[in-house]
């Protein structure tokens, strides 16, 4: 351990009986959880003549499980050290060992970080499908029924992590993810939508970062993410999970209008720049879509569409900010993106749905603009609709 400068250090097969502490040579001190009744098994956690100081609390669940909290620096850290039944043992044996270590881990407090460690016996073998989330794809061997209960509950903490509606152990979650993994992550939050997901993290996310793509000089990575931002929280705003807490945010309604008149005039100044819009729809059919920011300003709409569904402040807020000549602009095709034409239509109806003044103000400007909107109740839509041809009533 000194020599690689290890300062924590999960064992297993200690075979010592009883639940005790033992200091080492160099200072270093084994707390271990002993072994059953036949000398098998035994787990225990070794830390450094350092960090054995900061040891609060150990608790021994049994001969395969034992779990620690330190205090490092400020903050709290929880080590569970585990040992798995191997191949050849009792069902029955193997279904307690998951069912006393899903308890460990969903008794630890959310300010504290957690690592878990030691040995699970199984063998994971190749990636399967749906198991992006917790498999990196690298394979070793062929699967085994213990190495699918690895993974099954890999993803079954995930989730708990994901879905729990708990901001800062979500926020520990994606900010201690790599870029990619991040990425990964809101992907696979926008195909499982469930109840239980910190939308809040993600309005902030867009509030802190989405301006910065407006310029040409933004790192790539940066862009994606943003852009992988707000397709999750579109997706968010027509859940009626979610809508009302989205909609009832002033800042970031106000950030997300914005962002689309910002998007909107930096396409119209550079005819270069990636957020210009593209009216030859040949290319709808080339390789437009592997554009990063292809189809985003339709998701942005689309977002504005859900956020004043049926909510009179932020239908003001888009006549005071003056989104609407924006919106009517969006009413041409485009072929970096598709139904942007259909979902400014269905924005514009959601912006002057029982309100006089959006009506008055669209008629004004449908004089000048050259498209003609119709902004009676006919479109009886609500959101999240696929959105279809739209006829006039």
């Amino acid at each position: 351990m000194e020599r690689r400068k290890i300062q924590i250090l999960c064992v297993q097969e200690t075979r010592w009986k009883g639940d005790k502490a033992k200091v080492l040579a160099e200072g270093y001190k084994l707390f271990y959880s002993g072994a059953d009744h036949r000398g098998r098994n035994g787990v225990g956690i070794i830390v450094d003549k350092e960090l054995k100081e900061e040891v609060c609390e150990v608790e021994r669940i049994n001969d395969r499980i034992m779990s620690m909290k330190l205090a490092i620096g400020k903050s709290l850290s929880r080590v569970i050290c585990v040992y798995a039944p191997q191949v050849g043992c009792d069902d029955s044996e193997k279904e307690e060992f998951w069912k006393n270590l899903d308890e460990v881990v969903m008794r630890v407090p959310e300010n504290e970080k957690m690592y878990l460690c030691g040995d699970l016996n199984g063998h994971v073998g190749g990636r399967e499908n749906d198991e992006e989330s917790v498999h990196g794809g690298w394979a070793f061997g062929e699967r085994n029924e213990e190495g699918g209960m690895i993974v099954e509950h890999a993803i079954y903490f995930l989730e708990e992590l994901v879905y729990s509606n708990n901001s800062v152990q979500f926020a520990l979650l994606f900010e201690c993810s790599s870029r990619d993994d991040q990425l990964y992550l809101m992907e696979y939050i926008k195909s499982n939508m469930k109840p239980g997901i910190d939308v809040t993290y993600f309005m902030q996310m867009f509030n802190k970062h989405a301006f910065n793509i407006l310029s040409d000089h933004s790192d790539v990575n940066d862009v994606q993410a943003t852009v992988l931002c707000l397709e999750l929280l579109a997706e968010l705003s027509a859940s009626s999970d979610y809508q009302k807490v989205m909609q009832d945010d002033v800042t970031f309604v106000s950030n997300i209008y914005e962002f689309l008149k910002g998007m909107h005039l930096v396409g119209k100044q550079d005819s270069r720049h990636r957020f210009a819009p593209d009216q030859n729809l040949t290319n709808l059919f080339n390789s437009t879509q592997h554009d990063v920011v292809y189809g985003v300003k339709a998701t942005c709409v689309k977002l504005v569409a859900n956020l004043c569904w049926s909510h009179v402040i932020n239908q003001n807020l888009a006549r005071t900010s003056e989104c609407f000549p924006v919106l009517l602009e969006c009413c041409n095709l485009d072929a970096k993106n598709p139904l942007i034409k259909e979902w400014a239509v269905f924005a514009i109806r959601n912006c002057c749905e029982h309100n006089a003044a959006n009506q008055e103000l669209i008629a004004k400007l449908n004089l000048t603009s050259g498209h003609v909107i119709d902004t009676g109740s006919g479109l009886n839509l609500s959101p999240g609709v696929n959105i279809a041809t739209l006829r006039k009533q």
